[in-house]
């Protein structure tokens, strides 16, 4: 079948059937393999911050062990991802604190994370939520200079910064600051991440967990040493890691439709090790209430007629995130499936 379904296709078999809807079953959640993937990871990322600039102190080789600990970057993140879903742990307040413990680590709160991702659940692939596609009446090099930092380097280190040194501004300090660091106004009405943290009285929360990564950092700095170097490293990859894989599975697909993410192929390993089956992504945006570990068995669902989300290769789904943006006059109407055809049909 080709790649671009007709929308009435595509509307009958994913937006209108019953049977795809699933509720949350805490019956469903593997608390066990939770908990322990929980203190591997705390052990993982204790190594890196913590153990590691010992040993590295009595021996610099032993900074090649830090390399392995690299693949699980993400994997701290899908822990993280699971909690805002509710999926870690059938118990609310245990459930978060997990969630902040990873988010500790990755140096991003959790409360910017989750209000951040159950958003872009809701307006994923429209203009709120499509940032490889710009409103301006020609190509400009200034957007698409701002998208590549931006998919290299700011989508981290924005919500670092925020998480680490904004928060502890007193409020009235903290939205033009947010709006120097993101490049555009920030204000208590709008719809970001930092606004609605704000509104839910979570500002504490947040101040806390950058407190403990403030920590965490000042302690690990101490540890290394004179081998600080290593740990601005370490983060900088770290960092690297979670901004590539933010959002792979989203570009270069239908816009206008809040629902559709692609399934990519990866390595068993990495599938199943490393990222949680979270390379199941348009599984994932049709049950999110469904837990990392039972995703595949919903993967029937998407055979044969899904082949819009089945198909791709992690490099593939990499390739379309750093294509160059592309410019439209107005914010393109109804289903885009981003073919020549479409493209020709809409862009100016």
């Amino acid at each position: 079948m080709s790649e671009t379904l007709t929308q009435d296709l595509y509307e009958r078999l994913y937006r209108g059937n019953p049977t795809l809807v699933k509720t949350r079953d805490f019956d469903d959640i593997d608390v066990t393999t939770n908990n322990l993937i929980f203190v591997f990871l705390v052990l993982v990322n204790g190594y890196q911050f913590l153990i590691a600039p010992l040993l590295i102190s009595t021996n610099p080789w032993f900074m090649l062990t830090l390399l392995p600990t690299l693949l699980f970057s993400s994997t701290t993140g899908v822990m993280v991802h699971e909690a805002i879903h509710g999926l870690l742990h059938p118990a609310p307040r245990r459930n978060r604190r997990m969630g902040q413990v990873m988010a500790v680590f990755m140096g991003i709160a959790y409360d910017l994370q989750r209000f951040d991702h159950l958003r872009h659940h809701r307006v994923n692939r429209t203009e709120h939520d499509c940032d490889e596609i710009y409103i301006a009446p020609r190509r400009s090099t200034r957007k698409v200079v701002n998208y590549y930092y931006r998919k290299l380097f700011g989508a981290y280190w924005h919500d670092f910064v925020l998480t680490a040194i904004v928060c502890f501004l007193p409020p009235r300090f903290i939205y033009p600051l947010t709006s120097l660091i993101y490049g555009s106004t920030v204000v208590p009405s709008d719809h970001c991440a930092l606004s609605i943290t704000l509104r839910n009285k979570k500002l504490s929360a947040l101040r806390t967990e950058g407190a403990c990564t403030l920590l965490l950092l000042a302690c690990s700095a101490f540890l290394y040493g004179a081998n600080w170097w290593i740990l601005v490293i370490l983060y900088l990859l770290r960092a690297f890691i979670l901004t590539v894989l933010d959002s792979f599975a989203h570009y270069q697909t239908p816009i206008n439709d809040s629902l559709f993410a692609r399934n990519v192929k990866v390595p068993l390993f990495f599938e199943r090790v490393c990222l949680m089956n979270f390379n199941y992504h348009g599984a994932h945006h049709i049950f999110p209430t469904v837990p990392w570990d039972k995703i595949p068995q919903y993967m029937q669902h998407f055979q044969p007629d899904f082949c819009l989300i089945t198909h791709g290769s992690l490099l593939r789904s990499l390739k379309a995130k750093y294509k160059p943006p592309r410019a439209f006059s107005v914010w393109p109407r109804g289903w885009l499936a981003g073919g020549r055809k479409e493209e020709k049909t809409f862009q100016t």
